[in-house]
C-alpha cells in the first residue's frame, strides 16, 4: 500500500478512536430517522425493479427477433425435419449477447458465421454462406428498433 495512503488511513483510525472515547468531537454528524431509511429503501427497490423489468423486456424482444430469423433460416433443415423448436437456442442466446456489437448487416453476418461455425461445421458457415441470414437479422433488429 502507498505510504501516504496508509498514513491517512492510520490517522483516520486514530481520530475514530478518539471520537468513540469522547475525547474528540466528530467533524460532522448525520441523523436519519427510521422512516426516512424505509422510504429511501422502498424508492431504491422500485428503481431496481423498473430497470430489471425494462432489461428483461428488451432481452425478450431481442430473443424473439433473433429466434424468428434463425428458426426461419433453419440451416440444416432440422426444424423442418421435426427437431424441437429449441434446437438452436444456444446459438440464438450467443447471437443475442453479440447484438450490442452489431451496427450493420456485415456485423450481423460475422456474428452468425462465427457462432454457427463454432457450434457446427466451420466450413459450412463462412461469411459468404451467412450473408443472407446476417442481412435478415440486421433488418429484423433494426425494424424492431433494437439496434443502437
Amino acid at each position: 500500500m502507498n505510504k501516504k495512503l496508509f498514513a491517512e488511513l492510520a490517522e483516520s483510525m486514530t481520530q475514530m478512536n478518539e471520537i468513540a472515547r469522547g475525547g474528540r468531537a466528530p467533524s460532522r454528524e448525520f441523523h436519519v430517522d427510521a422512516l426516512s431509511v424505509k422510504a429511501l429503501r422502498s424508492k431504491q427497490a422500485m428503481k431496481y425493479e423498473d430497470t430489471n423489468a425494462m432489461g428483461k423486456t428488451k432481452y425478450e424482444r431481442l430473443w424473439g427477433a433473433t429466434a424468428k430469423v434463425i428458426r426461419t433460416w433453419d440451416p440444416y433443415g432440422l426444424l423442418a425435419g421435426g427437431a424441437p423448436e429449441n434446437e438452436f437456442d444456444h446459438e440464438i442466446a450467443a447471437l443475442v449477447a453479440q447484438i450490442p456489437r452489431i451496427h450493420s448487416a456485415t456485423d450481423a453476418t460475422h456474428a452468425v458465421s462465427r457462432i454457427f461455425a463454432s457450434s457446427f461445421e466451420a466450413d459450412s458457415f463462412t461469411q459468404e454462406t451467412c450473408s443472407e441470414v446476417g442481412a435478415k437479422l440486421f433488418t429484423a433488429l433494426s425494424a424492431e428498433g433494437l439496434i443502437d
